[in-house]
This record gives structure tokens, C-alpha cells and sequence, in this order.
């Protein structure tokens, strides 16, 4: 499904992250978590962060649903720590180290 918030790139594939979608991921792409804001859907923000494995590789994610009202902008932030942590600490259980971390924050 799509709103008039969805974010659309026709000449993106797959392997590379489209030009258009960077500025949309500056405010949160160096706190460690994505924003999904009704792109998918009307009144429905995510807010997901990474899984890494023992060899700092993208293993999988995690991510929460709400509906606006019960996640307002004021508290994004907010939320979204909690599932960068609660994705660390996944990450840390199937090996990820500290090395991993800083190489990571440093991209």
C-alpha cells in the first residue's frame, strides 16, 4: 500500500541505496535506528534498528508498529533508543563485539 507519504525511487535496485531516500535518512541514520512515518500506511509509524552477527554482518532487525497517536513525534527518539538497545543486545547474544560497534558507527 502506499500514501502520499511513501517513499518511491523507480530507478533504485535492490543492492544500493537509492539518492533520493539519503536526505529522508540523515536525522536518524546516525542514531542507529530507521523512521517509517505513513509511507506504508496512514497513521502508522515503525521504528526499526539492525541485528549484526559475530562478524559485524547484517544478521536481521527489529522493529515497532504504533499508530500516531500513541507514538508522537516528541517521543521518537525516545522509542527508538530502546529498540537500537534492545537490537544491541540481540546483536551482542550471537557474538557482535565492541570492535564491530565503532567500525559500525564510524560508516
Amino acid at each position: 500500500m502506499r500514501s502520499s507519504h511513501t517513499v518511491d525511487d523507480t530507478q533504485c535496485s535492490i543492492s544500493r541505496v537509492c539518492s533520493s531516500w539519503k536526505p529522508l535518512y540523515k536525522p536518524f541514520g546516525g542514531q542507529g535506528f530507521a523512521l517509517e512515518d505513513e509511507e506504508g500506511e496512514y497513521g502508522i509509524r515503525c521504528i526499526g534498528a539492525p541485528i549484526f552477527d559475530h562478524q559485524g554482518l547484517l544478521e536481521a532487525a527489529i522493529s515497532i508498529t504504533a499508530l500516531l497517536i500513541n507514538l508522537p513525534v516528541h517521543e521518537i527518539t525516545n522509542v527508538g533508543e530502546k529498540v537500537k538497545r534492545t537490537a544491541l543486545d540481540i546483536s551482542r547474544r550471537l557474538g557482535y563485539k565492541l570492535q564491530h560497534e565503532q567500525a559500525v558507527s564510524a560508516v
